[in-house]
């Protein structure tokens, strides 16, 4: 990665919550500089307050924009941005007022604060080459935490014009359940395929042993953030259970007695996928690593059955489910297997590295990689898809 800049943002501002107001300074460097395309700029976000949680946003001068919560509490954020195309950008600091998640998060209100980025022509390291998804309507953004990215198309019309889509992800992976069978791979299947998507170009999400409560606000959250035509990325790796014809997935504090206390404390997979399909995503892939023994089986509770029911995907989707109906995903080839991924988040990392091969080909490859191992050990696995995806995705190209 190229060299880091910093600019630092100040303003004085009146943070308006709800029958409150305070002040709070934020700095911002007004003076022009010179980056270069592929490079990374960093804004440093400053406040003296930090009693108030209020909502900001950064106008980038390209077309794209990011609404995010200052949240109580903190002092500082840091906010990353690469310029794909040279060019005089005015970069424009605004609040912003949040309406969805857990409750309405008022603007940081006061005057607009704007400065200059001017990008000069560069051309792109191989190493940063490799990081870069340059499908035509794929457009990269931040990753785990680094660097976000647009690219420029043309349209078939006499007029150029720029195509804005964003590449955002959800990984949850839970292994400390507090009353079902504990696992041991998930938290791990969770991280390897956080880092390979950061890798790629998502801005990525990661969640790790989440409660009921954290589980439902983290999905809310995400969703909140998702605009027409990005594209979308859902995995988790934890148990799951099928109740008549929906899929539920469990957070690590499901105490489920009953199918009704199953159903209200867990998350129903169909509903995340509408939520995607109402946020009009344009590419939603959703893999789901839950298909295992019947978590309540060992304590008695007869609730569900193994794996995982058929779904239906919406237009522009495409779901993955790491072994069939009534099938159990494998974690391990046997006893000296030290791998620490469960066997179908180790396949698909490996295809999803290969350059040049749409996301339908990488998952097929997948489903067949993971039958033949499963089988030389004598196991039946064979990973469900379910696509309904138009047009061509790439991880890599």
């Amino acid at each position: 990665m190229k060299n880091i800049k910093n600019i630092k943002l100040i303003a004085f501002w009146a943070l308006t919550c709800f029958a409150t107001q305070s002040m709070a300074a934020f700095e911002f460097k007004s003076d022009e500089e010179k980056y270069q395309a592929d490079q990374t700029v960093q804004f440093k976000i400053e406040r003296d307050e930090v009693t108030s949680t209020c909502g900001l946003e950064i106008k980038y001068g390209d077309g794209y924009s990011k609404i995010f919560k200052f949240e109580a509490g903190k002092k500082t954020m840091i906010e990353t941005y690469v310029y794909k195309n040279p060019g005089r950008y005015k970069v424009d600091l605004d609040g912003k007022t949040i309406f969805r998640g857990l409750g309405t998060t008022f603007s940081c209100v006061g005057p607009i604060q704007n400065r200059i980025v001017s990008v000069e022509p560069s051309v792109p390291s191989a190493a940063i080459a490799a990081k870069m998804v340059t499908a035509p309507s794929a457009v990269p953004t931040p990753v785990i935490a680094p660097t976000p990215a647009v690219v420029a198309t043309t349209t078939a019309s006499n007029e150029a014009a720029q195509v804005f889509a964003h590449r955002r992800a959800l990984v949850i992976g839970n292994d400390s359940y507090k009353t079902i069978n504990k696992l041991e791979n998930a938290r791990a299947d969770a991280r390897a395929i956080a880092e390979n998507l950061a890798a790629v170009g998502y801005q990525v999400t990661m969640r790790l042993d989440v409660t009921e409560k954290e589980m439902k606000a983290v999905l809310r959250n995400f969703s909140s953030q998702i605009e027409g035509g990005d594209e979308v990325f859902f995995f988790f790796a934890g148990h799951g259970v099928q109740l008549g014809a929906a899929n539920y997935l469990l957070p690590t504090d499901i105490a489920g007695d009953n199918e009704a206390q199953v159903k209200d404390e867990s998350i129903q997979l169909q509903r995340i996928l509408d939520e995607m399909a109402e946020r009009k995503a344009k590419f939603t892939l959703a893999m789901i690593d839950a298909c295992r023994d019947n978590p309540f089986k060992s304590s008695g509770r007869a609730i569900g059955g193994r794996g995982l029911a058929p779904t239906t995907a919406a237009t522009g989707q495409m779901i993955i489910f790491s072994a069939g109906s009534g099938q159990q995903a494998l974690d391990k080839l046997g006893n000296d297997d030290r791998e620490k991924n469960g066997l179908f988040t180790r396949v698909f990392i490996k295809e999803m590295q290969k350059s040049g091969q749409p996301v339908d080909r990488v998952v097929k490859n997948v489903r067949a990689q993971v039958v033949q191992l499963a089988k030389s050990v004598g196991h039946d696995q064979v990973p469900s898809i379910y696509d309904q995806v138009i047009g061509d995705f790439y991880f890599k190209k």
